[in-house]
């Protein structure tokens, strides 16, 4: 056994000469130089590190004859960091070719050969028959890790295509925006060849018949911990079923469509299991969930609900249907899909209205469940099957399923989720965020309810007006009226009308300046007067004149920096200068003369991110750098390099969401991710998803919102 290292991406071909001499010729040993060194007995081929996030332009086909493992996952982290491409060069579309031909014989009694692929992306492929990938007989091959993509087939699979006795297992990968004209627009499995797929997305494919997948006359299939979406077709959204049995398992289809009948599943003569499963927001002429026929169950067409599962319409055309579903919802309302899904919308790729695949962890894209929905905790852990392709990796494959598709732990709450994510233990409560939506819907945590507003009135901040240990909420009118909304376990509990200020005041934060426990507000006129109301229970009691400011500083936060117990004021000065007022009793002692700093760095919050009982800050630089500077007793001591971020990511706010006495960091990308960055030690110590939230719902403060 032999490992080959390809050092260059080029489609150099072998002309004869020694490994030695291949290496030494051209630009180094090619992907084509290297399966001709292993084309016979069992080896691997690897890629030098520095073809890391490049693409081998083909023109042309590979064969593959021999067991062989292609490892592209260069670095070790489970993503693809090799891209095969059909196609001559980069920004050309002239393949005429599959990517890869796999089998050594096209004889159903020849020789059988093992192939493993991982980290890699087979993209670009034109052909009639399996325009990505062409499974020979008595192949037996593994991807892993890996995305299928762009590929076209004019009649059987796109993206693959099984033609006999030959058998494929997909773990950990993606399959998307695949096409053939007639079956399988992601793939095509039949004659007796067989399909598993485990922790895997298959997403915006199209064919006349089963946009996602499509198997015929085949071996026992079995997709578990995967997620369907977006993909369209005549017949058979997300899979068309014929002459098989196919056991679906913690897995999700939502968001496909198709013109005639089975939005998400069409069975013919078919034998389908659900287990653990959620198949609802699809859409169809006839059947927009399942569809046993075209007009009537063709064969003995049964369908099996086991464990618990979710639906979203009554199947049609089923000869035999065994069980019940455990929830039947009506899967074209945006609310009761809201009950399942964290995020819903409509599917970008068919319009549907659906649970949203987003990037919510792990090296697919998944859909988030809604915290306390009708899928969290609410599977069957007896239901779960055996680990037999050994997922985790730990030589137990008789366990019970240990992972869900972000392979985070499969049962996380004690029972199991419904479909392919798993909620896990957070951080944070949900309940330490406050929402507020384009339709003027308020809402804590989870997005639930707690009131509506007219556009009138602007959330101005988030603290704890009443030291009741629950935040609230401070509303301003356009004609100056301030109201706080005393919030009690994530809910409205009654508002306070506290005074009133002309619109040439503006405030500029909260924090309790005087120690009371209650949180104070300051405002800074127009002309750089500054002032704070002191606040107890939820209302005003007086003011307190601090000082006036030049119109050349802005405040730029609040905290208590020097661990006294008041909160204090951050200064910035329009060319870099940080300073801080020191806060006493509600009262300015004096000032921090911190540092200067380039005008490319922003102050982006503040928080005690190590834990010392001093207030930092937290800056972002404009190429994305996050960076503390860990304060005490008012002054700066040193800075933390934190990590970076790109500039589609925005920080939200700052809180101690998992309660370690460390702030964390509360991000949100441009398309409605939400991320928390978990602090220790003024360093990050590892990174929460909270899924996403449609981009309808800003963010508009934090606090202990839900606080028990």
């Amino acid at each position: 056994m032999a490992t080959f290292i390809v050092t260059t991406l080029d489609n150099e071909f072998r002309n004869g000469g020694t490994l030695e001499q291949e290496t030494a010729d051209g630009n180094g040993l090619s992907v084509r130089e290297a399966l001709s060194f292993a084309s016979f007995g069992t080896h691997t081929i690897t890629f030098a590190p520095s073809l890391s996030g490049g693409t081998a332009f083909l023109d042309g086909s590979l064969r593959l004859i021999s067991n062989l493992t292609i490892d592209g996952d260069i670095d070790d982290d489970g993503t693809p960091d090799i891209a095969l491409s059909a196609n001559s060069a980069a920004g050309v579309d002239d393949a005429d070719t599959r990517v890869l031909t796999i089998g050594a014989t096209n004889t159903i009694g020849g020789t059988s050969i093992v192939v493993g692929l991982n980290g890699l992306i087979i993209r670009d492929g034109n052909y009639h028959h399996g325009g990505g990938i062409y499974l020979l007989p008595n192949a037996s091959v593994t991807l892993s890790n890996s995305i299928v993509t762009d590929n076209y087939a004019s009649i059987d699979g796109g993206g693959f295509n099984l033609p006999g006795r030959s058998t494929l297992t997909v773990v950990n990968s993606t399959i998307a925006g695949n096409a053939a004209d007639r079956h399988g627009g992601g793939m095509f499995v039949e004659n007796q060849s067989s399909l598993t797929m485990i922790n895997s997305t298959v997403s915006d494919n199209v064919a006349d018949n089963g946009g996602g997948i499509a198997i015929a006359s085949a071996g026992d299939s079995r997709v578990i911990n995967s997620t369907f979406a977006g993909n369209t077709s005549i017949r058979g959204g997300a899979m068309a079923l014929a002459d098989v049995e196919l056991e679906l398992t913690n897995s999700t289809i939502s968001g496909n469509s198709t013109a005639e009948n089975g939005g998400g599943i069409l069975s013919v003569n078919a034998t389908l299991t659900l287990t653990n499963s959620i198949v609802a927001g699809n859409a169809a002429a006839v059947g927009d969930d399942f569809a046993g026929g075209l007009d009537a169950p063709l064969g003995p067409t049964s369908l099996e609900f086991a464990g618990r599962n979710i639906i979203g319409s009554t199947p049609v055309n089923f000869a035999l249907i065994i069980g019940t579903p455990t929830e039947q919802i009506d899967g074209a309302d945006q609310a009761a899909l809201e009950t399942v899904f964290l995020a819903v919308g409509a599917n970008p790729d068919t319009g549907v209205m659906a649970g949203l695949l987003a990037e919510n962890g792990g090296v697919v894209q998944t859909m988030a469940l809604r915290p306390g929905g009708l899928a969290h905790n609410a599977g069957s852990n007896s239901a779960l099957p055996a680990d037999t392709k050994d997922i985790d990796h730990d030589t137990n494959s008789a366990e019970p399923l240990p992972l869900d598709a972000r392979n985070n732990t499969r049962v996380a709450g004690g029972t199991v989720d419904i479909g392919a994510f798993e909620r896990q233990e957070e951080i944070g409560s949900p309940g330490d965020v406050v929402w507020w939506n384009d339709d003027d819907r308020v809402a804590t945590g989870a997005l639930d309810h707690i009131g509506s507003v007219p556009d009138n009135w602007q959330i101005e901040a988030t603290a704890d007006f009443d030291a009741d240990g629950d935040g609230d909420i401070l509303w301003r009118h356009v004609d100056g009226l301030v109201v706080t909304w005393e919030m009690e376990n994530g809910q409205f509990f009654t508002n306070h009308n506290v005074e009133g200020a002309p619109d040439t005041w503006n405030i500029e934060g909260t924090g309790d300046f005087d120690g009371d426990g209650d949180a104070d507000v300051i405002w800074r006129h127009e002309e750089g007067a500054v002032v704070t109301w002191e606040m107890e229970d939820g209302t005003y009691v007086q003011n307190h004149n601090i000082a006036f400011a030049s119109t050349g500083w802005e405040i730029d936060g609040t905290g208590d920096f020097d661990g006294d117990g008041d909160a204090d004021i951050i200064w910035r000065h329009e060319e870099g200068a940080v300073v801080t007022w020191e806060m006493e009793d509600g009262a300015y002692v004096q000032n921090h003369n911190i540092a200067d700093a380039s005008t490319s760095w922003q102050i982006a919050g503040s928080g005690d991110f190590d834990g010392d009982g001093d207030d930092d800050i937290v800056w972002r630089h404009d190429d994305g750098t996050v960076v503390t500077w860990e304060m005490e007793h008012g002054a700066y001591v040193q800075n933390h390099n934190v990590a970076s971020a790109p500039s589609t990511w925005q920080i939200r706010g700052t809180q101690d969401f998992d309660s370690d006495g460390d702030a964390d960091i509360l991000w949100r990308h441009d398309e409605g991710q939400v991320v928390v960055w978990d602090m220790e030690g003024g360093s990050l110590l590892q990174t929460q998803n909270f899924g996403v939230t449609a981009n309808t719902w800003q963010i508009a403060g934090t606090g202990e919102f839900d606080l028990i």
